[in-house]
């Protein structure tokens, strides 16, 4: 039976996906994604930490699913989707600090896997404004790298705003993708799959994106 607080704050979490589940990847030869050997993971909040490991883990699930023409446990998705999202939400940290964006970057990510693309689109006006605050902060580019700018960027452009209405996008798209010496969307997918990317979800919003900023 479901129970409901008067406080919202005082309502419990749902666990994370057993661990067991979410290792899965590990046993089909799945390497984890690595970049910048994950260094600035040690800048960033304990329990962004974890639910950034619990998203990555799952993206990699879904791609090793979607490679072996697997099915998914429908409670993996449901747990993976309540568990990360309700914690999201209910944090909040410096406008511009790596921490903001991280959450809002990964509240991006998980709102595109598990509701945009089932056309459960929200009356979120609140949340592209807020994500494009923070991106366009001028601490950020101090403190998260051009690799992980793209990244949060592109989630953005997929999940949240629409490249058309956001020429800012656009410039900076540009930007660290000349830093980061990319010239074609499969250089440009590379790094995103080195942080976290379902293919089956995000690469034609992605590749949308990426000719729109080269057009």
């Amino acid at each position: 039976m479901p129970i409901f607080f008067n406080d919202p704050l005082s309502e419990p979490f749902v666990p994370y996906p057993d661990q067991d589940i979410l290792s899965i990847r590990e046993t089909a030869g799945i390497i984890s994604p690595q970049h910048d050997s994950e260094s600035w993971l040690l800048n960033v909040d304990e329990s962004l930490v974890e639910a950034w490991e619990v998203v990555q883990r799952f993206c990699s699930i879904v791609n090793l699913a979607v490679q072996t023409q697997r099915m998914l446990l429908p409670s993996l998705v449901y747990d993976t989707m309540t568990s990360v999202m309700y914690r999201l939400l209910r944090r909040s940290f410096d406008t511009g600090s790596l921490d903001e964006a991280i959450r809002l970057g990964l509240l991006g990510l998980t709102h595109h896997i598990f509701l945009q693309w089932q056309y459960l689109r929200l009356p979120y006006v609140y949340f592209p404004s807020v994500y494009k605050k923070c991106l366009r902060h001028p601490n950020l580019t101090n403190v998260a790298s051009p690799r992980l700018m793209l990244w949060l960027l592109m989630v953005g452009a997929v999940s949240a705003f629409n490249t058309s209405d956001h020429p800012w996008l656009q410039d900076c798209l540009r930007q660290h993708m000349g830093i980061c010496q990319l010239r074609s969307w499969d250089e440009l997918r590379s790094v995103l799959k080195s942080f976290m990317w379902v293919g089956l979800v995000h690469d034609k919003p992605g590749k949308d994106v990426f000719d729109a900023v080269l057009s």
